[in-house]
């Protein structure tokens, strides 16, 4: 049940994954029974996988927090999340975009003789992930319905960047789903639109974005100058723009030894978000008695 709490901020940023049965256990924690992913096989057989357990753990607000580097069951569970209209999503402009599941098999027999060389192996794809709404999962990801500011989007991070990466694809929606009403489309617009608000006026938002901007520029530069002074003089500010990016990035990631959600500027805007999005759920159901 909801109990005390406000709101829940599900960080998954730097999340690769994990079990498939663990994405599945997590977010019947936050859903009741119903369909959380759909797994397409070898011979394209699809087959839903689905959270038996009517009980939830926490039914208030929610709001799930990923970056490019969220991936694979991460993925999963803001899909369903976002999918149920349970909660929010909030962070990069989409996830990593990995919906595939991989076997590594040995090119050689594993009984192979002491003096045959080792060949390496292979890794084959074989399966794919679904959203319950049809959406694969993979290269476009999960996108955000609240975005930040972050280098992340910019640099090739994602599953999109992969060579012969897998292209997107659509299967039917699962059947079975019972929509929850916390995604209220004016409530989306009005959280986003207080957070940019806030970002055009915040002094570390706005030096992110000047990084943005120079790693753009160099990234799409198609000439070098051949002045040793100019070409030096450009060395050191690529690296300079490399150290404040390794910033910029460091406010998403947890110190080891630190708090699991501590004091940063990009945090704080996590939870104001959190704070707009539990205020104007409120005054739609007081408006509704």
């Amino acid at each position: 049940s909801q109990g005390p709490l406000d709101a829940v901020i599900v960080d998954l940023r730097y999340n690769g994954g994990g079990a498939l049965s663990e994405a599945i256990e997590v977010t019947g924690l936050f859903l009741s029974r119903g369909p959380i992913v759909q797994v397409k096989e070898q011979n394209g057989k699809v087959r839903p996988h689905s959270d038996d357990d009517p009980s939830t753990g926490y039914s208030g607000p929610l709001i799930v927090l990923c970056n490019r580097m969220s991936a694979s069951a991460s993925e999963i569970f803001a899909g369903a999340i976002k999918d149920y209209g349970r909660g929010i999503i909030v962070g990069d402009e989409t996830t990593h975009g990995k919906g595939t599941v991989q076997n590594v098999m040995p090119v050689t027999d594993r009984l192979r003789l002491w003096n045959e060389p080792d060949r390496g192996a292979l890794k084959l794809t074989i399966n794919q992930f679904y959203r319950v709404n049809g959406d694969s999962t993979q290269k476009n990801g999960v996108r955000s319905d609240v975005v930040l500011p972050s280098i992340l989007d910019h640099r090739d991070v994602g599953e999109a960047a992969l060579d012969n990466a897998l292209p997107f694809d659509r299967i039917a929606a699962a059947a079975g789903r019972q929509m929850v009403a916390l995604r209220p489309p004016d409530v989306l617009t009005e959280v986003s639109r207080r957070s940019k608000d806030r970002v055009s006026r915040h002094k570390e938002f706005q030096g992110v974005v000047k990084d943005i901007q120079r790693f753009v520029k160099r990234k799409n530069r198609k000439t070098i100058s051949l002045n040793e002074q100019a070409l030096r003089r450009e060395q050191e500010e690529a690296k300079r723009e490399a150290e404040d990016a390794k910033k910029g990035e460091a406010t998403q990631m947890r110190d080891g030894d630190g708090p699991i959600f501590g004091p940063s500027y990009y945090n704080d805007e996590v939870v104001n978000i959190a704070l707009d999005y539990v205020e104007l759920l409120r005054e739609i159901r007081t408006a509704k008695n």
